[in-house]
This record gives structure tokens, C-alpha cells and sequence, in this order.
């Protein structure tokens, strides 16, 4: 999978969703904004962990765990709300 390219050709990203939905390591949900708006709160909170530890060296390893599972939380409310789980 060529990851410039998803984001270059519309048509390239379609293919490649459809892709994922035949194997079943995706499906079409319907539109569940709730699910949406559980992910986005939890992004922002592990992201006011972060702030708020950042200056602690302590626990650079949990920092870094806490923005991995930032973005991962972006992404699932991304993809919720195109309607996929």
C-alpha cells in the first residue's frame, strides 16, 4: 500500500477501503456520532495527560504511550465518522 498515494487519488483510497471491506477487517456502519464524540473526548484527555506530565521525566514512556493512544483514538473518530468500524 502506497501511503502518498492515499492521500493523492480519491480513486486509489476507494479502491483500497473496498479492499479492506471484502476481507472484513472493516464494515460499513451507520452514522453513530456519540461513538465519534467518545473518541475525540478520549484523545483530549490522554492529551491533557500529556501536558500536564510532560515536564517529568519520569515517565517519558507513559508520555509516549499516551500520544500513541491519542492519535489512535483520532483515528477511530476519523473513521466512525466516514462510517466504518
Amino acid at each position: 500500500m502506497d501511503l502518498d498515494r492515499l492521500f493523492e487519488n480519491k480513486d486509489y483510497l476507494e479502491k483500497e477501503l473496498q479492499f479492506f471491506i471484502s476481507k472484513k477487517h472493516i464494515k460499513i456502519s451507520g452514522e453513530n456520532k456519540e461513538l465519534v464524540n467518545s473518541h475525540v473526548r478520549k484523545a483530549r484527555h490522554n492529551l491533557e495527560f500529556y501536558k500536564i506530565n510532560k515536564l517529568n521525566n519520569d515517565f517519558n514512556d507513559w508520555l509516549v504511550v499516551t500520544l500513541y493512544y491519542s492519535l489512535y483514538h483520532s483515528a477511530l473518530a476519523l473513521i466512525t465518522n466516514r462510517v466504518f468500524v
